[in-house]
């Protein structure tokens, strides 16, 4: 499943994944991007640091069901804001 996201540099998402009500945060700093990800109201992960076709969130940890990751449609790299829902897509894998 891929998560719309918008090309902004902050943003807050409320979706729902295999059940589990998720509020994820995206911040673009000039170090990354990087991503927070509450589900059912347990804070998941804080502050990650998002690289292409790496889990930000792997599948069971801290109770979380799937694996939750960025992915570059046009080579390696890791994801840069204003290439967000176009070129850097956010995948939810249950």
């Amino acid at each position: 499943m891929i998560i719309p996201i918008n090309p902004y540099a902050n943003q807050d998402l409320t979706v729902m994944l295999s059940g589990q009500k998720c509020q994820i945060t995206i911040k673009q700093k000039s170090t990354g991007v990087f991503i927070d990800v509450t589900a059912n109201n347990v804070l998941m992960i804080q502050g990650q640091i998002c690289i292409d076709r790496v889990p930000v969130l792997f599948s069971d940890y801290r109770g979380f069901i799937g694996t939750l990751q960025f992915e570059d449609t046009q080579g390696k790299e890791a994801p840069i804001c204003t290439g967000f829902g176009t070129r850097w897509q956010l995948a939810y894998y249950a």
